[in-house]
């Protein structure tokens, strides 16, 4: 559709991969948590209607989950067998999903799809109007990112036929005035509780464990002690050099003839300085970006060479040379700036044996180019290695499931006290534990101030007033509590929520719908992964 460089982009890459994969495909059910996307071509066909799937249809649906998946962590994609699962699951939800769009005639036509990409909030400009200038430079970083403008516009047609798909099914869903009503009273009433926290701080250093008891928790926990891959580089650094570039009067004064929007209400003389910022920023910007791509062209091998030196070109252009230690991503790397790490941390990580040279990597202040010297790859190590670690780790463990086991007796203690008639004050004090009282809190509304506080806030919903709750695990330990107070919003809080209510409740009766739609067309496909 269009092509261009600009600076907006490189400014806001991660920002807009971030939005552009919020605004991607949407998930259809809950079924399936983050995995791994390396692009495996080995796992076995999954099997629909008792036959395996077409392969050459399976493998541009998988081509595209895993495109979402790399605008999703930036280019590195972890290497689990829960992340190869997830890839196929995916996978076969977009083919089921597209398949059923297309038995009910649900097309995207090319106007409702230029419509639809020009409606992303990314690509408009301050006045809320399409920017095709901002769309050249998304199509731009996107291309930097391996992904081409046709892919772009097939993933967001297909978002746009996922949508229309789930609105059809959804309009099924219908909710009642007594529902609105119910759930508003629910959402809204204030609460207060009466609780108690449990805190588990023992190591567990005088818990035994046996050899054999290592080693099989150790088997079932081997993927907690995988280390990370690990990389080691050398780089140079090609800075902006904005003294050294000219904006002369003529340049200000087209810039801001060709930015009329930008500028609707400012002077040429009000803004000039400002322009004048920009433009040298950018030609810098270009400056610096040409000079390190004719450095990447440089260290290219020849047919005849399997390998150029680096440090031999780099230092022919006036450039200097650094090397690193070994690093993993979250690394901090001398010399590197912490806003910068993880930009050159995910370039560096992405090099191979075959490829061991990076593009030019942008950062706020220039390019680095890298040259991946030696990597480690992940690997988990053996147990004679880290068998104190794994032994702090599992008497730990025993000690946290014995201290729950006791709070859990404690709770049904406190509970059966109170049932008793003592007051839930009384009942955790003679337990040994001190007790508190919350602030009022809606269940509808931000968690309570409290341990556990979103579980807290979530049972509370369905308990009556002076009902003790189960024991609550938390981080560090964990807390019982009884509900004290209960008060009903009023019928004119009602009256002014009641617009958002009844949207609130449409969109969770429209995702039950949906989700329970799936389940069907799974089952009715006899699908088999």
């Amino acid at each position: 559709m269009f092509i261009v460089h600009g600076s907006w982009f490189r400014r806001n890459i991660r920002w807009l991969l971030a939005v552009i994969l919020a605004l991607l495909i949407p998930s259809f059910i809950a079924l399936y948590t983050n995995v791994d996307t390396s692009r495996r071509t080995d796992v076995p066909l999954p099997t629909v209607d008792g036959k395996p799937v077409n392969p050459a249809v399976f493998q541009q649906a998988r081509t595209t989950v895993i495109d979402e998946a790399l605008l999703r962590s930036g280019g590195q994609l972890p290497r689990t067998s829960e992340f190869a699962e997830y890839i196929q699951q995916q996978t076969l939800l977009r083919m089921l999903m597209l398949e059923e769009a297309e038995r009910l005639g649900i097309q995207v036509d090319d106007d409702t799809l230029v419509a639809h990409i020009r409606r992303q909030p990314f690509l408009l400009n301050q006045q809320g109007r399409f920017d095709p200038n901002r769309y050249r430079e998304f199509i731009v970083g996107l291309n930097a990112n391996r992904i081409t403008e046709t892919r772009f516009e097939n993933l967001m047609r297909q978002q746009v036929i996922m949508e229309q798909l789930r609105n059809l099914v959804s309009t099924t869903a219908k909710v009642t005035p007594l529902q609105v009503k119910d759930t508003f009273r629910a959402l809204n009433e204030s609460v207060v509780v009466d609780y108690a926290v449990f805190t588990f701080d023992d190591d567990g250093s005088g818990i035994e464990v046996t050899a054999d008891e290592l080693e099989g928790y150790y088997q079932l926990n081997q993927e907690r002690y995988r280390t990370s891959r690990r990389s080691k580089v050398r780089y140079t650094f090609v800075p902006l050099d904005p003294a050294g570039q000219t904006v002369t009067e003529q340049d200000i004064t087209t810039f801001y003839e060709n930015s009329s929007n930008r500028f609707p209400t400012n002077t040429l003389d009000e803004v000039k300085e400002e322009i004048r910022a920009e433009l040298t920023r950018s030609r810098a910007l270009y400056a610096a970006g040409d000079r390190a791509t004719e450095l990447t062209v440089k260290l290219v091998p020849d047919s005849d060479a399997p390998t150029t030196d680096f440090a031999a070109i780099a230092t022919a252009a006036g450039l200097a040379v650094t090397e690193t230690d070994y690093f993993a991503a979250g690394d901090e790397i001398p010399g590197i700036a912490a806003e910068t790490a993880p930009v050159f941390i995910r370039s560096a990580l992405s090099l191979s044996a075959a490829s061991r040279v990076s593009d030019p990597v942008e950062t706020e202040n220039g390019f680095y180019v890298i040259e991946l010297l030696d990597s480690q790859p992940s690997e988990i190590p053996a147990l004679d290695t880290i068998r104190d670690r794994v032994t702090a780790d599992l008497r730990k463990e025993r000690a946290v499931q014995q201290a729950a086991a006791r709070a859990r007796a404690i709770a049904e203690d406190i509970r059966a006290a109170v049932g008793a008639g003592q007051t839930f004050a009384a009942a955790a004090q003679a337990a040994g534990l001190e007790p508190a009282t919350s602030k009022a809190f809606q269940l509808g509304g931000a968690s309570p101030d409290l341990p556990g506080a979103g579980q807290v806030r979530e049972r509370a919903l369905g308990m009556r007033l002076g009902q003790v709750s189960d024991f609550i695990r938390t981080a560090d330990g964990g807390v019982v509590f009884a509900v004290k107070e209960r008060t009903q919003p009023t019928d004119q809080q009602f009256e002014v929520e009641r617009a958002r209510t009844v949207q609130l409740l449409e969109r969770q009766q429209q995702d039950a719908v949906w989700q329970a739609w799936v389940r069907d067309l799974l089952q009715r496909r006899q699908v088999n992964l």
